[in-house]
């Protein structure tokens, strides 16, 4: 937000881009060439989705219609745009309580409005400066109601950070921390360790950790390859919910976070590894 209040030239800047990118690939046929398809659906995420929720906003307000955040608007159209489809699967419920933290897959830019779906717009997501920069217009929008923390990795300092994210969640219409606890996108069929710090902040400060996983949306964009698919149909589980005063220690509590989003991962993206992983008793999720 610091790059986008003291250079205010250079929203106006990236506005007109966006706007001669988007006409200009709409004149080349979007649809027709996937290059161009791709630049016009990161475009229409980037910004015309951003535009439309700032329309939509204030209407809202007055009663006309949802009355949600402006980020749940911007969420609602790209799920339109891209025509995601979703279906919950098992028993489980989304446990909205004030502090809370969810912890999910990270793989793909998509999931900055997927993940604001399934967990019903309430939950701040935790996202490096570099996001920002690249999408200064969401950085702007995020600003409005803190559901987007955006941060230095380098500059992290360990008595500060989670106080920080507290006070933010605190002064917000967010209830809980969305984390991607993997600590960078993950697209392939097994999980990464999770990073520990935030986890045992959670403990520290007594923030319960529910573990969430979906499944589908790899392709809905796809970075590396340059391409989108609509009308991705993604599943998603609700997980256990791990409260810090219920183990007697943070490496305790780690453990059993880890292992259950080893478990719910497996379940989703490997079926098979899962059987492996638990050959005797395959565990109840």
């Amino acid at each position: 937000f610091v790059v986008v209040g003291c250079c205010p030239a250079l929203v106006v800047a990236m506005n007109l881009w966006y706007t001669v990118a988007a006409v200009s690939g709409l004149g080349l046929g979007v649809w027709k060439v996937p290059v161009i398809r791709f630049i016009f659906s990161v475009l229409y995420f980037g910004w015309i989705s951003i535009s439309l929720a700032l329309l939509v906003h204030p209407i809202s307000k007055l009663g006309f219609g949802y009355r949600k955040t402006v980020t749940s608007h911007w969420a609602r159209f790209n799920n339109w745009f891209f025509d995601v489809q979703y279906i919950k699967e098992g028993d489980g419920e989304l446990v909205i309580k004030k502090p809370i933290m969810y912890i999910l897959p990270h793989r793909t830019w998509a999931d900055f409005f997927i993940h604001r779906h399934v967990t019903e717009g309430i939950a701040a997501q935790l996202s490096r400066l570099l996001v920002g920069v690249i999408f200064p217009m969401f950085m702007l929008i995020a600003s409005f109601d803190n559901s987007c923390l955006f941060f230095r990795r380098d500059a992290v300092k360990k008595d500060t950070f989670f106080p920080w994210i507290l006070s933010k969640l605190k002064n917000s219409q967010m209830c809980g921390i969305l984390n991607y606890a993997e600590g960078t996108r993950n697209t392939k069929m097994d999980p990464k360790p999770l990073r520990r710090g935030a986890i045992y902040f959670a403990y520290e400060f007594k923030v319960p950790i529910q573990v969430i996983m979906t499944q589908g949306h790899d392709d809905v964009i796809t970075e590396k390859r340059l391409s989108v698919k609509i009308g991705n149909l993604v599943r998603y589980r609700y997980g256990n919910v791990f409260e810090p005063k219920d183990f007697e220690t943070k490496e305790l509590f780690f453990d059993a976070v880890q292992d259950h989003f080893n478990q719910l991962f497996y379940q989703m993206y490997n079926p098979r590894k899962l059987l492996e992983t638990y050959p005797l008793s395959p565990p109840k999720l």
